[in-house]
């Protein structure tokens, strides 16, 4: 009886093929991890086209002349100045539809948008407590308005911090 030996695949010297092989498939795993890992921390791109610098002087003229108003109207009612007061917070009704002629943001400044038509809801609000209440209202009115101040304060945060920019030092 003859018996014949098995070829030994698990023992012995590996082919250089299969080194060959193997060594390509590292390389490349190793260059896919690295092209992986630049793809995720590479720092965003916060550099502005000219519509989108469009953008953020249109939303920067609307946050001002917007919280100049608020302002005066928190003046108004802070001084019981009625007339005035209620003049002013009802030239607030059209906050929204006043920030969508803005246009669209970039991208990377959506944050920014989300941030105003949520001070533009405040400030609708307070436009309807203000119709519904009136005077005897106005302490809601003022929160409201208060808290569309901050806002748009925050969004301007928000769009310094989006473009890489630093905050002024404290006055």
């Amino acid at each position: 009886m003859s018996l014949e030996r098995a070829p030994n695949f698990s023992g012995g010297r590996p082919s250089n093929a299969r080194v060959k092989g193997i060594g390509i498939f590292v390389a490349l795993l190793l260059a896919g991890l690295g092209v992986a890992v630049y793809l995720v921390t590479r720092p965003p791109d916060r550099s502005l086209d000219a519509a989108a610098q469009a953008w953020v002087d249109e939303y920067a003229a609307f946050r001002e002349e917007t919280r100049e108003h608020i302002r005066r109207a928190l003046v108004a009612i802070s001084r019981g100045d009625e007339r005035r007061g209620l003049r002013l917070v009802r030239e607030l009704e059209r906050c929204t539809a006043r920030f969508a002629r803005v246009g669209a943001p970039p991208p990377l400044l959506e944050p920014v948008a989300q941030q105003v038509r949520r001070a533009c809801g405040e400030v609708e609000h307070a436009v309807r407590v203000n119709g519904e209440f009136g005077v005897p209202g106005w302490a809601t009115v003022a929160l409201h308005l208060g808290n569309a101040d901050d806002l748009l304060s925050l969004s301007r945060h928000t769009l310094r911090l989006r473009l890489g920019e630093p905050e002024p030092a404290p006055a």
